[in-house]
């Protein structure tokens, strides 16, 4: 019986793009030689639907110096709950390989526990100086649910 783990880079990380998300978490948690070559994968694509978890996100790019390749992965963030257009900047800055944020704004949403005190001292970790940044073009799509009557 061969490995999976034998089979080519190249061709595994084709059989990858296939598969969704949890599927690759999974693959990835096999063993080290796919998760090494897999987990930057996982974060090509990240839906949030609670708020909450958007603030473990920002620590982790924020806070942690070997996050780096991550913050390069993320291509696509999709959010089920409404931000502040001025988190929107910061996290297009954490995620400079972004190229697509979806924010839909359903009727019912959970309380967000990013305070505007908490998008304040995230703005200031990731503009210390207020220096300009080079803009790129990036699709933003908001979504707002209707709720019928």
């Amino acid at each position: 019986m061969s490995r999976f783990a034998n089979v080519p880079l190249e061709i595994t990380r084709c059989i990858a793009s296939y598969l969704p998300s949890h599927s690759l978490l999974e693959l990835c948690c096999t063993c080290k030689s796919l998760q090494a070559a897999l987990l930057l994968d996982l974060y090509r694509q990240i839906h949030l639907s609670d708020p909450q978890r958007l603030v473990f996100l920002l620590n982790a790019l924020v806070h942690s110096s070997n996050i780096f390749d991550r913050r390069d992965a993320i291509h696509t963030l999709i959010l089920a709950f409404p931000i502040d257009t001025l988190l929107l900047e910061v996290l297009a800055v954490l995620c400079p390989r972004a190229t697509r944020f979806d924010i839909s704004h359903p009727a019912q949403h959970p309380p967000s526990p990013l305070t505007s005190d908490l998008v304040s001292q995230y703005r200031a970790q990731v503009f210390p100086d207020r220096t300009q940044f080079s803009v790129r073009p990036c699709l933003v799509c908001f979504i707002t649910s209707i709720s019928p009557l």
